[in-house]
């Protein structure tokens, strides 16, 4: 750690230094031009227009100069530790660190604050159902919303019967058309908004734990991303990635864009519908399925997970690295 700090010191100087001198040489040119132009022509609008053109030039190369950092290497740390590409790793963490929401928690990595977590690197969760409690909120309002959007009620029975079943046959069960299922997703994300909800019992301390071993963690939902910080309150602060917003089955892009820069076998999805273990099979990254959520436990054995927990101290004993009680899928 002490090595990387003096290298990534000794690169932000120089490139401090380079854009410096880089800045005093066109300000130096242009005043040259200025006094060539003004000794020759004393044309005062062609003053204005060069003076206009090199500030228009300067803002231009400095905001580019930010979009490639942003949009090309958006973790600059992460590529020092699996290329050998250190210089350009390092000074593109730089802008990234600067414009990142996150840049505090980086600094705090950097600075060794956090401990390395062994191989896992990336844990993207689920929200309702494995990080929230909305279960119950969300069978009080089922029928509310079966009834303004034209598919099918259900009784207590049936609810609890379709828990059993994949995400897909529940749809189909209940006759919603795949072309509903956006403006269903809108309506439900309003309805939540206004909901008290709250987090599993001991979802904050895991999230805690992950984060002073210096695992990055991303939550992927069809929640609303304002709906998500509300239920995790503090615990927002540990989370590295919001990706909300998702459709039903939209998870395997965004768990491929978060993947960007890690390695497969670093990453973990935690998550309790089978839909999240299908997501997570597409894009060929280990699955952890948990049966405190919507699903139950048949219909996740059924989905066949790497991992299955039963509750959250197991899980949590199972990322620290000690003996849980997982069910591996056959």
């Amino acid at each position: 750690m002490a090595a990387l700090k003096a290298r990534y010191l000794a690169l932000l100087t120089f490139n401090v230094a380079k854009q410096t001198a880089l800045g005093v040489a066109l300000l130096a040119t242009f005043y040259g031009l200025q006094d060539y132009l003004q000794g020759r022509y004393n044309h005062d609008l062609l003053l204005k227009i060069s003076l206009l053109c090199f500030l228009g030039l300067t803002v231009f190369i400095t905001f580019a100069a930010f979009a490639v950092t942003w949009l090309l290497v958006p973790r600059g740390r992460v590529l020092y530790r699996r290329s050998g590409s250190e210089n350009l790793a390092l000074f593109n963490s730089i802008a990234y660190d600067l414009l990142s929401p996150n840049s505090a928690r980086v600094r705090k990595k950097q600075e060794g604050q956090y401990q390395p977590c062994g191989t896992l690197s990336l844990v993207i969760f689920d929200f309702d159902g494995t990080i929230a409690d909305s279960a119950p909120w969300f069978f009080s309002v089922f029928n509310g919303v079966a009834a303004q959007h034209g598919f099918r009620q259900l009784s207590e029975a049936e609810g609890q019967e379709l828990r059993s079943k994949s995400t897909r046959d529940i749809i189909a069960a209940l006759g919603i058309p795949r072309r509903s299922l956006s403006r269903i997703a809108r309506d439900l994300r309003q309805r939540n908004a206004a909901a008290s909800i709250s987090m599993f019992g001991g979802v904050a301390g895991l999230l805690e734990q992950l984060a002073r071993r210096g695992v990055d963690i991303a939550v992927v939902s069809s929640n609303a991303e304002a709906n998500v910080r509300r239920v995790l309150g503090p615990s927002a602060q540990h989370i590295t990635y919001f990706s909300c917003g998702v459709g039903l089955f939209g998870k395997a892009s965004r768990f491929r864009n978060l993947m960007q820069g890690y390695r497969k076998a670093e990453v973990l999805a935690i998550g309790d519908e089978t839909r999240d273990i299908e997501a997570a099979r597409k894009v060929k990254i280990t699955c952890a399925a948990v049966t405190w959520g919507y699903a139950s436990q048949d219909a996740l054995v059924k989905a066949a997970p790497d991992h299955l927990f039963n509750d959250i101290p197991d899980l949590a004993n199972w990322l620290s690295g000690n003996t849980a009680k997982a069910a591996t899928a056959a």
